[in-house]
C-alpha cells in the first residue's frame, strides 16, 4: 500500500491507467477531477462567448466612430482633395490613424493583462502546481489579438478613408 501523487490533475487517468495495467489496484478521483475539468471547459466557452460579444460590440463602435470622424471632418478633408491631396493619400489618413490608436490599445490592453494576470496567479499560487499559472497568455495569442485589434481598426477605417476620399470640396467649403 503506498500514496502516489502525479504532477497535475491532468496525469491522473493516465497515471492510474499505467499502473492498472501492471497490475496495481488504485483509487482516485476520478469524478471529482472530471468535474473539476469539465468546469474549466465551461468557464473557457463562457469567457469565449463573452470576449466574441465584446468583439462583436467593438467592431460597431469603432465602425460608428470611423463614420462620425469623417462627417466631423469633412471641411478638412475637402481641403486637402484642394490642396491635391489624391483618393490614395485621404484614404490612407484615416487608415494610419485608425492603425496607431489601434497599437496603442493592445499595447495598453497587453500590460493591463499582464499585471491582472500576475495578481491572479499570485492570489492562486497557493493551489497550483510549480510551473502552472491560473492565467497565462501564450505569445501567438498576443500577436493573434494584435493583428485582430489592427484588422478590427481598419476596416472601418477603409471605409471612412473612402468616404473621406468622395468628399465633393466645393459643396463643403461653400456651406459655413
Amino acid at each position: 500500500l503506498f500514496r502516489m501523487y502525479a504532477g497535475s490533475i491532468r496525469d491522473v487517468a493516465a497515471l492510474a491507467a499505467r499502473l492498472e495495467a501492471e497490475g496495481v489496484s488504485t483509487r482516485t478521483r476520478e469524478r471529482e477531477i472530471a468535474s473539476t475539468l469539465g468546469l474549466q471547459r465551461n468557464l473557457r466557452t463562457i469567457l469565449a462567448l463573452v470576449g466574441a460579444v465584446t468583439l462583436i460590440g467593438a467592431a460597431v463602435a469603432l465602425t460608428a466612430l470611423q463614420v462620425a470622424t469623417v462627417r466631423r471632418k469633412r471641411r478638412e478633408y475637402a481641403l486637402l482633395k484642394l490642396t491635391g491631396h489624391g483618393r490614395g493619400w485621404l484614404v490612407a489618413l484615416p487608415c494610419l490613424n485608425a492603425l496607431a490608436v489601434a497599437l496603442v490599445g493592445a499595447a495598453i490592453a497587453y500590460l493591463l493583462f499582464v499585471a491582472g494576470a500576475a495578481a491572479i496567479n499570485a492570489h492562486f499560487a497557493v493551489h497550483l502546481a510549480s510551473g502552472e499559472a491560473a492565467v497565462r497568455l501564450r505569445g501567438a495569442d498576443v500577436a493573434a489579438g494584435t493583428a485582430v485589434a489592427l484588422l478590427g481598426s481598419l476596416l472601418p477605417a477603409l471605409w471612412g478613408g473612402w468616404r473621406a476620399s468622395n468628399v465633393e470640396a466645393a459643396d463643403e467649403l461653400r456651406d459655413p
